[in-house]
């Protein structure tokens, strides 16, 4: 590596953002910080990378300046611009650990390390192919890797070190000429479940929102305030691995993963890396940016994504209170008790995540990133999220019954009646699936529901539940037509009784009433 080879991300441009006229431009690390407030969001290419760079600010601001508590949060929300003095003394001491090609600490790497033989920076990229991770649409080679500005090399690092996919033998490193034995790939700390943040009107708003209150000897110290980040780092002793826990937020949001040297040409480009496993993730609740459940048989897990399913329909579980709750969350709700934050204001609720396959958490299939809008209102009334978690309730009751009742159509329009065969009953009921279009409709529907159930919850529970309805019988006639108008169609069509209730409650006290007629027929006819 060519000592003269430089690239400082606390002034070098490197960080798309669009500003708060809506002009697009990249900055630096110091500007994005103090210039927050006339900044409307980031805007990476890829959400992988906008989490790593928002988690990396906020270590920076969680040791620049806090906040040191609730009421030193309330003050710098009410400031509307992060403090000058403060963060500009802490880059200026830490200022010579952002550069991207250092050789003594080279920004979220390791320096004096080295491989066998140096990859594509393709491995960076989650979704790039690369190794024996292979992806639909990208056709990168290892052996004609991607060439990345040092800009692009800075965002994909972030991404990587948040979201490397875990999974099969990683190369033995050697660190200032010692051998260094790695264990296998592990998930990297964000992988594992959604990554939640709330989004404000500017990034100062937003990065201030997820500025949970701990105190500074909390926060835990990022990779680039260690002297030798190597102490944080996987060790291997015999066949055990050892890990160390997390120290705080900061301490996650600057987690070095992987083992990674990037090796820059003398104009600042880089086409080739080392990389290996770093530390494997800590996977316990402490991460603001995770919300939790609590499953019978796995304990505690975090909140992940399914594939086939929008981000709205998990809304309820993402704000449910309780002591599993997403701490973003919880403390935005907390500010709006307390009248710091107004209740009329409407955040985003962003989700980024990787999705899997049902039943399957080792199977990735997608990436995604969803944005939420709620009024600031529904983060502290436990009445209104409870209502949204009835009504989503609902709406997934009447999903599973539109889809039953197609399947039925199918069952007595395909011959012959009464008893086809399975796989076709599976493949013409996929081909008319009414629940896409089903859930689409819904979604404008939802986003009312949510702005409604804060003043008027009762009411808007019942217009929703209207909806659905309304909702499944257009999606299942829409379905019904597509088996054509045959009478062959339209006889097993008519067969089928197409009402929907979306009161999962109130089919259930239905369904029961009609078991003890028909038992009560029953009983009737035996005495006669």
């Amino acid at each position: 590596m060519a000592p003269e080879v430089s690239f400082n991300l606390l002034a070098e441009p490197w960080i798309p953002i669009r500003d708060i006229a809506g002009a697009s431009r990249d900055v630096g690390v110091r500007e994005a910080l103090l210039d927050a407030h006339n900044i409307g969001d980031v805007q990476c290419e890829s959400p992988l990378s906008t989490v790593g760079v928002l988690r990396v600010l906020l270590a920076i601001l969680y040791r620049a300046c806090g906040p040191p508590g609730t009421d030193g949060w309330a003050e710098l929300w009410e400031s509307r611009r992060f403090p000058e003095r403060h963060i500009s003394a802490y880059l200026e001491r830490w200022g010579d650990r952002f550069d991207l090609y250092s050789l003594t600490h080279p920004f979220m790497q390791i320096p004096d390390f080295n491989m066998t033989k140096a990859g594509s920076v393709a491995q960076l990229a989650a979704e790039a192919a690369s190794g024996n991770n292979p992806t639909l649409f990208d056709h990168t080679l290892d052996d004609a890797p991607p060439v990345w500005t040092a800009a692009e090399a800075a965002r994909w690092l972030l991404a990587s070190q948040s979201f490397a996919l875990g999974f099969g033998k990683a190369g033995g490193a050697t660190v200032c000429g010692s051998e260094m034995p790695r264990p296998y790939f592990a998930d990297a700390i964000c992988l594992r479940g959604v990554t939640l943040w709330l989004a404000g009107d500017s990034l100062f708003e937003t990065l201030t929102l997820n500025l949970v209150p701990v105190s500074r000897a909390g926060s835990g110290a990022p990779a680039w305030e260690r002297d030798s980040a190597l102490a944080t780092l996987d060790e291997v002793k015999g066949k055990e691995r050892i890990t160390l826990p997390a120290e705080g937020p900061a301490d996650r949001y600057a987690w070095l993963s992987r083992m990674i040297r990037l090796m820059p040409e003398p104009d600042g480009a880089v086409s080739r890396a080392y990389f290996t496993q770093g530390r494997e993730a800590d996977k316990r609740r402490g991460d603001p940016m995770k919300a939790f459940a609590q499953g019978k048989e796995e304990g505690e897990y975090a909140l992940g994504l399914s594939a086939g399913r929008a981000s709205w329909r998990d809304l309820a579980s993402y704000l449910a209170f309780g002591e599993l709750r997403c701490p973003i969350v919880d403390h935005a709700g907390s500010q709006v008790y307390a009248d710091v934050l107004p209740r009329t204001k409407t955040f985003r609720l962003n989700v980024v995540g990787l999705a899997t396959e049902s039943g399957k958490a080792g199977k990735f299939l997608l990436w995604r990133h969803d944005r939420v809008s709620l009024p600031s209102g529904i983060l502290e009334d436990r009445n209104a999220v409870e209502q949204l978690r009835i009504a989503l309730g609902d709406a997934e009751f009447v999903g599973r019954e539109l889809n039953h009742r197609v399947r039925d159509v199918v069952k007595r329009f395909l011959p012959p009646e009464g008893n086809p065969d399975p796989d076709d009953v599976d493949r013409l009921s996929a081909a008319i699936d009414p629940r896409p279009a089903y859930w689409a409709r819904l979604e404008p529907h939802f986003s009312r529901l949510v702005f409604d159930l804060p003043v008027r919850a009762s009411s808007a529970v019942e217009t929703w539940r209207g909806q659905v309805e309304a909702e499944a019988r257009k999606a299942f006639r829409e379905a019904a037509y597509r088996l054509g108008t045959t009478g062959r169609a339209l006889r097993a069509v008519a067969r089928i009784y197409t009402v929907f209730v979306a009161n999962e409650a109130e089919v259930a006290a239905q369904r029961a009433a009609a078991k003890e007629r028909k038992a009560a027929k029953g009983k009737g006819g035996k005495k006669e």
